[in-house]
């Protein structure tokens, strides 16, 4: 799996390695040259839209180079989100069914580009898109995620932030409540924090 890549690339740069060259193995080439399966599917776009979102996180994560040459320049990689947007400004993972993780998502792969007239209109119908669907819970009920989860909040703030939007502000202030103020919501009195409400302490939440 592509992403599969792209976790390590974001990994080895988190801890000091030199991701085009991990014993011997340039894993930032695996990127923007994604190998085909066997069924012939080109890997970057096999899991719909995650491949090429982290394809641009990855690669941006410590401005690796890409050669003008590649099979996925950032350019391509960006074309093939906007193109891939939703009338409504969501993202999906696949087909038109919008996903608030994955279109916060798509703002963190993005968030570099927004000089581009294109990619700043597709952010703004992202944001306006999230602030519409932001229930009165203040967060977002998505059957992705078995409903309104603490992860879909966290993923949208980052997704918000990264493009300069303050996830406190009205705009994503519902009843009273912020993001931020839902997110907390979830946390438990030992300090972790919990899926869903009621289902107890959640390492992944």
């Amino acid at each position: 799996k592509i992403t599969d890549i792209e976790r390590l690339v974001l990994a080895a740069g988190a801890i000091g390695i030199d991701a085009t060259n991990v014993n011997g193995v340039n894993l930032v080439d695996l990127i923007y040259n994604s190998e085909d399966w066997p069924n012939g599917t080109d890997s970057m776009i096999a899991q719909g839209n995650n491949g090429p979102i982290f394809a641009l996180i990855a690669l941006d994560s410590l401005a690796y180079e890409v050669p003008k040459d590649a099979r996925w320049t950032r350019e391509k990689l960006v074309d093939y989100l906007l193109t891939n947007q939703n009338a409504n400004g969501s993202w999906s993972l696949f087909g038109t069914i919008p996903n608030y993780d994955i279109t916060a998502m798509a703002l963190i792969a993005l968030s570099q580009y927004k000089h581009d007239s294109k990619v700043q209109e597709a952010i703004d119908k992202a944001v306006q898109f999230l602030s519409d669907e932001q229930g009165a819970s203040g967060g977002f009920d998505d059957p992705f995620s078995g409903g309104i989860s603490s992860e879909t909040t966290s993923q949208v703030i980052i997704g918000l932030t990264a493009v300069g939007i303050d996830p406190t502000s009205a705009a994503f202030t519902k009843n009273g409540i912020t993001l931020i103020e839902h997110l907390l919501s979830y946390q438990m009195q030992d300090g972790s924090f919990e899926h869903m409400n009621g289902y107890g302490s959640d390492g992944m939440a």
